[in-house]
């Protein structure tokens, strides 16, 4: 593996706006979400498609990187495909499971969506101090990073990291959560990412040398790079290679429209689902720590009546799941 970093002055340096995909100096700063999930993992499979849902109107301004954690089954397929950058970005948080997701560095799990609406709404349109771009990607050239301060970082310790992720990938035994979207394949920067100085003018990150697996798909792979603080962890910028556009909200189908009643609940729950939105359905209700209490399979063409007298006092998650159409809801039960 060969790596080159370059520093050169903005005025000495000419970017080829045709191949690199930039934002402009202090315009623009990149929703960077971290996914951590596990293919195997029923708290997943109701949480990770709530978040997809929530990044939707988001898209155009979120790049996003899913990285599989070898808790709760070190088994999973995803996580056993790169397990050393997995353990390693794990690590970095502490993650000790899933699913968690980070924004710009900061966690945020709230609820059955992990992240809801209202974090991207207070993300988007912030102005960045810190520009990353990443030329457009060929697996038989050399990866090219560009990344320049235009103002003052009261940070130290800022480092870069570059990442090959592949934006489609189909695993795991889990018939409702076997679609995974920008899969982290491999990270170029060594453990800790490549510390960076804070001079000014344009600077570059080149890698010559990198493997590709054979089973990734090279058509669908990209790179994507940000500027961290090691420290605090606020990512201050990202970029990259192809469309910012998360795959995993482009092609979402509509959320799937229910109601619950009442709310808070003592014994019984219904469930009011049109026939409209689904004719067979299965219901899940898992606890706020992912675990599943129970699943069955429902007609949507009557009001369906659940039994939660056995639940103890507090809050679950009710998710609705029909053709990989997946909506939760939050309860709460009261005795």
């Amino acid at each position: 593996m060969r790596i080159t970093t370059i520093l050169l002055l903005a005025g000495a340096f000419f970017i080829n706006k045709q191949k690199v995909n930039a934002q402009s100096a202090g315009e623009k700063k990149m929703i960077l979400v971290e996914q951590f999930s596990n293919t195997r993992c029923g708290a997943c499979a109701n949480r990770i498609p709530q978040l997809r849902q929530n990044m939707e109107a988001f898209q155009e301004d979120i790049i996003l990187i899913s990285f599989f954690t070898a808790a709760p089954y070190s088994s999973c397929v995803l996580y056993q495909a790169n397990r050393e950058d997995s353990d390693e970005r794990s690590a970095f948080y502490n993650i000790l499971g899933s699913p968690s997701a980070y924004v710009n560095g900061e966690r945020v799990n709230i609820g059955a969506s992990i992240v809801p609406p209202e974090v991207f709404e207070e993300e988007q349109g912030q102005e960045a101090d810190l520009v990353v771009s990443v030329e457009p990607f060929d697996t038989t050239e050399p990866v090219v990073v560009n990344y320049e301060i235009t103002g003052t970082i009261a940070d130290e310790d800022l480092r870069l990291y570059v990442y090959i992720i592949e934006k489609y990938v189909e695993a795991g035994s889990i018939s409702s959560y076997r679609d995974h979207y920008n899969v982290m394949r491999k990270n170029l920067t060594p453990d800790g990412g490549i510390v960076i100085n804070q001079e000014p003018g344009m600077q570059t990150w080149t890698i010559d040398e990198y493997d590709i697996d054979e089973s990734w798909n090279r058509d669908s792979l990209e790179i994507v790079a940000f500027v961290q603080s090691h420290e605090s962890k606020i990512v201050f910028n990202a970029g990259i290679s192809g469309d910012a556009s998360p795959t995993s909200v482009e092609d979402i189908q509509p959320e799937l429209a229910f109601d619950i009643s009442p709310n808070p609940v003592i014994d019984r729950l219904f469930v009011n689902i049109s026939e409209e939105v689904c004719q067979e359905c299965i219901i899940t209700i898992s606890n706020m720590s992912g675990q599943i209490l129970s699943r069955e399979k429902v007609m949507t063409n009557h009001q369906q009546g659940i039994d939660v007298s056995h639940l103890s006092q507090g809050a679950y998650t009710l998710t609705l799941n029909s053709n990989n159409r997946v909506s939760s809801k939050i309860f709460i039960v009261q005795k």
